[in-house]
């Protein structure tokens, strides 16, 4: 990630569950924008359907970022939408996707960035188009001409920023388990399976050099 200059002085938000792709998201965001006086936000949602084993894990792993982004001289403030209530969701195709733009985007300010972590190779980039076409009407209908959804990570491989932060600040697993009274990942779900091709392919080229 570079810096864009015609995005220096503006409001910056980062989508952050706690994963590893919006933390590192975060963690860049952070170097490149945040100063004294210029404050980068982030914006957590908490709904009902989510593993609440995760859940608290990426909890942690958000607590453990924020006190290592302290150190680092970052200026973070943590917002969440907590819909812990809501009723049932239907769940299938992209929902979290949906929750984190449409909900995210009513409490941005005109003069804003909005960051999403989305990777190359995720399933959003089936679908880019129509959240792009959303975001356009939200635009008009909300008269906020001058805000901006940004992609940092659309060509960046998984493989490329494992190892780029410390591992115990995110959380990758979505079906976490207990064993010895320890939360650790399945090594089954799909986000367990991609960290796992993502580190063997990360291996594969460190060992090419």
């Amino acid at each position: 990630m570079k810096l864009v200059d015609k995005w220096v002085g503006k409001y910056h938000y980062v989508v952050w569950s706690g994963g590893l792709d919006s933390t590192y998201l975060l963690d860049r965001v952070a170097r490149l924008y945040s100063t004294q006086n210029q404050q980068i936000y982030t914006i957590s949602i908490i709904y009902p359907e989510i593993n609440k084993q995760k859940e608290s894990m990426e909890k942690k792993a958000r607590n453990r970022f924020m006190k290592y982004a302290k150190k680092k001289g970052y200026n973070i403030e943590q917002y969440f939408l907590d819909i812990s209530e809501a009723p049932p969701m239907q769940t299938g195709g992209l929902c979290q996707a949906i929750l984190w733009m449409f909900l995210g985007l009513p409490f941005i300010w005109n003069g804003s960035v909005m960051h999403f972590g989305y990777i190359k190779g995720d399933d959003f980039w089936h679908h880019s188009n129509h959240f792009d076409t959303v975001f356009e009407v939200f635009k008009k209908v909300s008269h906020r001409d001058d805000i901006e959804i940004a992609y940092d990570l659309e060509y960046t491989k998984k493989c490329n920023i494992l190892g780029e932060i410390p591992e115990d600040l995110y959380w990758y697993c979505e079906a976490p388990k207990k064993v010895r009274k320890k939360i650790v990942p399945c090594g089954e779900c799909c986000c367990c399976i991609t960290h796992k091709m993502a580190e063997y392919e990360k291996n594969l080229k460190e060992s090419d050099k």
